[in-house]
């Protein structure tokens, strides 16, 4: 049984983290209060500016802290930025993503995003974030990334960003002066005041607000196809109810609803390689026949690019999907065939995986949780009647074509067949 249990938990938990609603990667973009981790330098010490600088800053006023900032800033020729929202109030925005326009959003409404123009991208080290990030830089666009953990980069053209998605000015502050805006920001488990409605639901509404406030032209919320507010699962009804929130906040904001997700760099694949090659049965979800559509993530963050770049007015929802459907047996079943194995897949009931989850619940990490079971009840296919890939000009790719190329990227290594 205890074998039993640690399988489900391992499986389950790649099933989750490749859901475009429960995205370890994109994670909580913020974390709370902004305040330093423990054994970390404040933002504004001298320790912390060395090492943003690096060299020493005299330990400076708060007021005063943006002159010294801007002035070392001008000195070194360096138009990237790495600032805290919330030390300094009501700071202009960095000249790379100023103000270039005044007035209502309807008034910009048929403009579109050039190389003059700033995208603020909120959970932008995510797994979806950071692949908007980069297809939004190929075309030329500024890029703010707004996300709890301040990432490495040379590119002139991107800020860092690093604050708290509950606190309004803040986030009006990472808005400020921006063209268009992304919210790809999702929360994997509850944790203190961070839970699903918290996150999905009010900070989501008060990221649309600000944007709307600002004047933002175009405003893109990432969700997931599945999200229904009258969902009896806690987080599947907070992406549902979140989407209501955008749109009430920001109308004319664009939701985009991806199915499961996978990429060379995700938890889906390579984990269910891992497993199919190490467990001697493979557990599935009742009796496998849950219906999966997976897409690519650098298709869904091409998608996203299009809609903030063109001119014509977008649809109010796009549900991105790849162009396969699978029963989730069948999607086992062709990654073993491609890899070359023949895995025996042990079909368990709901109800057992319902029961199980319900122990580790006890846990005070639980491998898994009964809201990942509810999760895996649900077909997560594109809706016909809605627009997808094909209204942006754009063919989604192959699982079975990307897989291939990831064995053969990785075979030179040993690590696949």
């Amino acid at each position: 049984m205890l074998a039993v249990a640690i399988t489900v938990g391992v499986v389950t938990n790649l099933i989750y983290e490749s859901h475009p609603m429960t995205q370890r990667g994109a994670g909580l973009a913020f974390s709370p209060g902004g305040a330093p981790k423990p054994g970390n330098a404040p933002a504004d010490s001298p320790e912390s500016r060395r090492a943003r600088h690096g060299r020493t800053v005299p330990t400076l006023p708060v007021e005063n802290l943006r002159k010294e900032i801007i002035r070392h800033k001008r000195e070194s020729r360096n138009i990237f930025v790495e600032r805290t929202i919330g030390v300094v109030p009501r700071q202009r925005p960095p000249k790379q993503c100023a103000l270039r326009f005044t007035g209502s959003i309807m008034g910009v409404a048929e403009d579109h995003l050039t190389d003059r123009s700033c995208l603020t991208v909120f959970g932008g080290t995510g797994f979806v974030g950071r692949r908007v990030v980069r297809h939004s830089r190929e075309s030329g666009t500024r890029v703010r990334i707004v996300s709890r953990h301040r990432g490495r980069t040379e590119d002139d053209g991107i800020e860092q960003v690093t604050g708290d998605a509950h606190d309004e000015r803040a986030v009006a502050a990472a808005v400020a002066g921006a063209d268009g805006v992304v919210n790809a920001i999702s929360l994997y488990v509850e944790h203190g005041s961070n839970t699903f409605h918290s996150v999905h639901v009010e900070a989501a509404g008060k990221i649309a607000r600000a944007a709307r406030q600002a004047g933002i032209r175009r405003f893109v919320h990432i969700s997931g196809i599945g999200a229904n507010a009258a969902s009896p699962s806690p987080y599947i009804r907070s992406r549902g109810e979140g989407e209501t929130a955008v749109q009430t906040a920001f109308p004319g904001a664009v939701i985009v609803r991806p199915a499961v997700m996978f990429a060379s760099d995700d938890a889906f694949l390579t984990t269910i390689l891992r497993l199919l090659r190490f467990l001697p049965t493979y557990p599935i979800f009742g009796d496998g026949q849950t219906r999966l559509q997976p897409v690519h993530a650098d298709d869904v963050a091409a998608a996203i690019a299009q809609i903030l770049r063109q001119s014509q007015e977008p649809y109010p929802v796009y549900e991105l999907a790849g162009p396969s459907v699978y029963s989730y047996e069948e999607l086992l079943r062709t990654i073993a065939r491609i890899v070359g194995l023949r895995p025996a897949l042990v079909r368990m009931p709901f109800a057992l995986w319902d029961a199980l989850a319900g122990l580790a619940e006890m846990l005070p990490q639980p491998p898994f949780t009964r809201n990942q079971v509810e999760l895996m009840q649900i077909d997560t296919t594109a809706s016909e009647s809605l627009p997808g890939f094909r209204a942006l000009g754009i063919s989604p790719r192959l699982l079975e074509d990307e897989l291939e190329a990831m064995l053969r990227q990785n075979k030179p290594r040993g690590s696949l067949p």
